[in-house]
């Protein structure tokens, strides 16, 4: 019935590790964040994204989910982890093609690229 917790549900019942291991109760014990996550993937009661890091009820999870303004939708935007290393790794020139996921940004012209400039050439930088 813990109303902050139930708060930070997403729409699949999860919230993450990390909100659960700055609980005052889980810090009085000394538990660190990996020993946590080690003690609750043995857990029956529970379900681990371990992907994500996030962790829910593993039966009645649903019912726990607060609606949001009074609509029908519940639980707050899904969470979804960002492997920033990953990300940073990928191409950002590189070229877009139907379904393949990847998003180039749209062509810059001169005088995007210095609106300051009192000329507009209107030509594309490579």
């Amino acid at each position: 019935k813990d109303v902050f917790l139930r708060s930070r549900m997403d729409v699949e019942g999860f919230v993450p590790l990390s909100l659960i291991v700055q609980f005052n109760a889980i810090r009085q014990l000394g538990v660190d964040y990996n020993t946590l996550r080690s003690l609750l993937v043995t857990s029956p009661y529970l379900d681990i994204d371990l992907e994500n890091e996030l962790v829910r009820l593993r039966n009645g999870w649903a019912k726990w989910l607060l609606s949001v303004d009074g609509s029908e939708v519940r639980g707050c935007p899904k969470y979804i982890k960002v492997n920033y290393a990953k990300a940073a790794s990928l191409p950002l020139n590189s070229a877009t093609s139907p379904g393949n996921g990847n998003i180039s940004p749209p062509a810059m012209t001169v005088s995007d690229a210095s609106s300051s400039s009192s000329s507009d050439t209107g030509q594309e930088i490579s």
